[in-house]
């Protein structure tokens, strides 16, 4: 099965001062994370995700050279197109735009509709050169890599990146078709209603707000797994689990014979039938090594 390129962000922004945490102490985050929840059809039904989708032939027009003064210093075209499909995306589900000066509301809606109708889609590179504005796709930083496991029928190749807000959450809505709700949580809150089985994630999304729960400073700065770093689970099964192996995990493929890592997403039984994970990280491991260090 081919795999698909897929861009998707985790937009940060700071944490209200009024904000209750979870039960309602003292928020425990000096910020909060954008998630959306993809509607019941497809390979995400009913999952909390950060913004985001396949790659679009024209994220990589020619147009966007004008629009974007060139590729920008030390980044590859190919980067290029993986930053302005996760803007493109985070607009057309969200609402939430992007740019080095916020566009009017009248062309934030102008352009979501058009994306949304799937007319002009392969125009939103004129229509964003037409406003004369610039995406800010230099404040996109490399927060990870992910690849569907092989086993899956629908694989995609995941870069995800972190971006920030200088002020507190904007408004954000679900585009009614892909998703179905979007809201802001601290890291915190969202493993505590995962923890409840009050909504779902997938091991990216699980993984990367561990992380994420870790850091006590905005804007984060550096990812605890390596972005440079490509996580391809990998299925294993024994007598005691059955789980997913990341690198770092000694049952991943590249690890060596001697490695003693564990750095795993075990599945675990849930009475209404949905696939849970519990992670599992120890010595040895790539994200468990990152954490150490930053300690």
């Amino acid at each position: 099965m081919s795999l698909r390129p897929a861009a998707s962000l985790i937009i940060c922004a700071r944490t209200p001062p009024s904000r209750p945490g979870v039960f309602g102490t003292k928020a425990q985050s000096p910020f909060v994370v954008l998630l959306v929840k993809r509607n019941s059809a497809g390979p995400f039904r009913d999952l909390h995700v950060f913004p985001g989708g396949a790659l679009d032939t024209d994220d990589d027009s020619a147009a966007w050279d004008a629009v974007c003064g060139g590729v920008a210093e030390g980044e590859s075209r190919e980067e290029r197109r993986f930053k302005i499909a996760a803007v493109r995306e985070t607009l057309e589900e969200t609402g939430i735009a992007l740019f080095d000066q916020q566009p009017t509301a009248r062309q934030i809606s102008e352009w979501r509709a058009s994306l949304l109708a799937r007319e002009s889609k392969a125009l939103f590179s004129t229509m964003v050169r037409e406003s004369g504005l610039k995406p800010s796709l230099g404040k996109l930083k490399p927060w990870g890599h992910w690849i569907t496991p092989a086993m899956e029928k629908k694989r995609f190749d995941t870069k995800f990146y972190l971006t920030y807000l200088d002020e507190e959450p904007r408004a954000a809505y679900a585009d009614g078709r892909e998703l179905v709700s979007a809201g802001w949580y601290t890291p915190q809150e969202a493993l505590a209603a995962y923890d409840r089985g009050a909504i779902d994630f997938f091991p990216p999304q699980l993984c990367l707000l561990t992380d994420l729960s870790s850091v006590g400073t905005f804007p984060p700065q550096e990812p605890l797994f390596p972005a440079n770093v490509t996580v391809q689970p990998e299925p294993v099964s024994n007598d005691e689990d059955r789980y997913l192996a990341f690198p770092g995990d000694r049952h991943h493929s590249t690890s060596s014979r001697s490695a003693n890592g564990v750095n795993r997403a075990v599945y675990v039984a849930n009475a209404d039938g949905k696939v849970r994970f519990r992670l599992e990280r120890g010595a040895g491991s790539v994200g468990a090594s990152a954490a150490k260090a930053r300690m």
